[in-house]
């Protein structure tokens, strides 16, 4: 599998992440994706998410640190998985080396970890509910986005959250909320530390979250900004999309 980094620099915290490229195949030959099954996707709609994000008052979110990386692959499967390393051992090139964690560039990786949460979050469905119909509906991929209508609410379902993921292996991390009340119960509780409370700028789903103001909005400086730098062309717009415009305006 060939591999390279991402560099997002707008990340707070896991700015640079290796992905593998399990597309990659010789001539004649297939690729590891060529035999993956994608699986069903076990995401809630994007849609749905952020309205239902939208309707609670008290709002919170946060992620699932490294959660690819904490399901293991069966010893079995890792022979399938297996990368070239640049060694840094005198007079050798580089060394053959096998991924023990799920990995990103799986087409069957998102599948895998939306799974392995259900799986293990559905023994808290009589005993918790309203916790688990939070993570069961409202977590996408490892993004939870939820709330409740008064901080005491929405302190117990984030709290509820942590613990629960935590008993099966997951950390939660960058809890946020728009009311500086729950982070201060956060902060109390040791779930957050002083240097990220008031933070003014947030990632929802794509979408900018301003959890002071409590409004999302679309930034279109990047969109913009490309396509200042294309100039018209068929092969931009489409010839008939180009024929049609132009059978307008003549109209």
């Amino acid at each position: 599998m060939p591999h390279r980094e991402v560099v997002r620099e707008d990340k707070e915290t896991t700015k640079v992440i290796v992905v593998f490229n399990c597309r990659s195949k010789s001539k004649f030959n297939l690729s590891l994706n060529d035999c993956l099954e994608t699986g069903p996707n076990l995401n809630p709609n994007i849609l749905d998410v952020i309205l239902n994000f939208r309707k609670f008052k008290i709002a919170f979110n946060a992620d699932v640190e490294k959660a690819f990386l904490i399901i293991r692959i069966s010893e079995r499967d890792r022979k399938f998985l297996k990368f070239l390393w640049h060694s840094d051992r005198p007079n050798e090139e580089y060394r053959v080396m096998r991924m023990q964690r799920l990995s990103f560039g799986c087409k069957s990786s998102p599948f895998i970890l939306s799974a392995t949460i259900k799986h293990h979050i559905k023994k808290f469905e009589n005993s918790n509910p309203k916790s688990f119909e939070m993570l069961n509906s409202a977590l996408y991929v490892d993004d939870l986005y939820f709330g409740g209508n008064n901080v005491g609410e929405s302190f117990v379902l984030s709290t509820d959250a942590v613990s629960i993921l935590k008993s099966v292996g997951f950390n939660w991390r960058k809890l946020r909320s728009n009311s500086r009340e729950l982070e201060k119960l956060w902060m109390d509780n040791g779930l957050i530390n002083v240097d990220v409370v008031g933070e003014h700028q947030l990632k929802v789903l794509g979408l900018n979250w301003n959890p002071e103001k409590d409004e999302l909005s679309l930034e279109v400086r990047g969109l913009v900004d490309s396509w200042k730098s294309l100039r018209n062309s068929k092969k931009k717009f489409g010839k008939e999309r180009l024929i049609g415009t132009k059978s307008y305006l003549r109209t």
